[in-house]
């Protein structure tokens, strides 16, 4: 791991200090009803290997990424709904691996979930959150310098000539986060909002899949982020799924959504999945 490794870890475990004896309070008042979602929670977690976290709703955009192209914030996808469309996750043009069409998959339950976070509504609060979206920002921010920086690896220069060094990284950035959030009226995006995304999308919540080992052939696309990330080509159908996390007021919603389509896939709230994760050390949930 080695020093910086431990660095980070030491310093990011005292700050999820509070949020795991908050969790024990939580369990003891949702007692009855973590207790009868945990034995489904604890086959799921078991079967995933990779995560991937979205949201409900998106602005339409034009292109075939969500890294270029532009935004229409007057339309607005199901997103959940294109998946049961598609039979799955379908892969999109990959700005960064250069290797055509992709679907991201995250090894970490957190790093996949502080994707769907930010597709929460503004002014909506869980219940129970294991770290919220400044800390999990920063963690992996913090893990993805490490990895890229302290060591090369074949394919990382390109990679990094593409993304962090390129001249255009803040705006492909600025695209990818106008499909959660109308980002028309902020010329220069402050560091506040990068730092505190939230969807501007009424009703829009976050959507968290579980996924077996078999949808990610080898290490991926990108094998010297696999920390952080797996990238596969092609799709990723609902018979690779575990399961899916959404806000516990949406797991009715959801459940019936996906039934009524005949797709059968445990709904779990993600607060729960959140209290689960708490038991966990930071370098168990984060593979670092």
């Amino acid at each position: 791991m080695g020093i910086i490794g431990t660095f980070i870890l030491s310093r990011s475990e005292k700050h999820l200090a509070r949020y795991r004896r908050d969790a024990e309070s939580v369990k003891k008042e949702l007692a009855h009803e973590y207790e009868a979602y945990l034995p489904t929670i604890e086959r799921c977690y078991d079967k995933a290997t990779y995560w991937h976290g979205t949201g409900r709703y998106h602005y339409v955009h034009s292109g075939n990424s969500r890294f270029f192209g532009l935004t229409d914030n007057e339309r607005i996808v199901d997103i959940l709904n294109s998946i049961a469309e598609s039979g799955g996750l379908i892969a999109h043009q990959d700005l960064w691996a250069g290797v055509g069409k992709t679907v991201s998959l995250a090894p970490s339950r957190m790093n996949a979930r502080l994707y769907a976070h930010i597709h929460l509504r503004e002014g909506v609060w869980l219940k129970y959150v294991f770290g919220g979206t400044r800390f999990w920002m920063s963690f992996f921010f913090m893990v993805a310098f490490k990895e890229l920086f302290t060591q090369l690896k074949p394919g990382q220069w390109s990679f990094m000539r593409q993304t962090v060094l390129s001249p255009h990284f803040f705006k492909h950035m600025r695209t990818w986060m106008s499909a959660v959030c109308n980002l028309e009226k902020h010329k220069v995006i402050p560091v506040w909002r990068a730092y505190d995304l939230r969807s501007d999308i009424e009703g829009n919540h976050s959507i968290l899949f579980g996924v077996k080992k078999e949808a990610v052939e080898g290490k991926g696309v990108m094998p010297f982020l696999q920390r952080l990330e797996a990238r596969t080509l092609g799709g990723v159908p609902f018979e690779r799924f575990t399961h899916v996390e959404v806000p516990q007021e949406q797991v009715e919603g959801v459940r019936t959504f996906l039934e009524t389509r005949n797709i059968n896939l445990p709904v779990i709230p993600l607060e729960f999945g959140e209290l689960y994760c708490s038991q966990f050390s930071l370098q168990q949930l984060a593979h670092v």
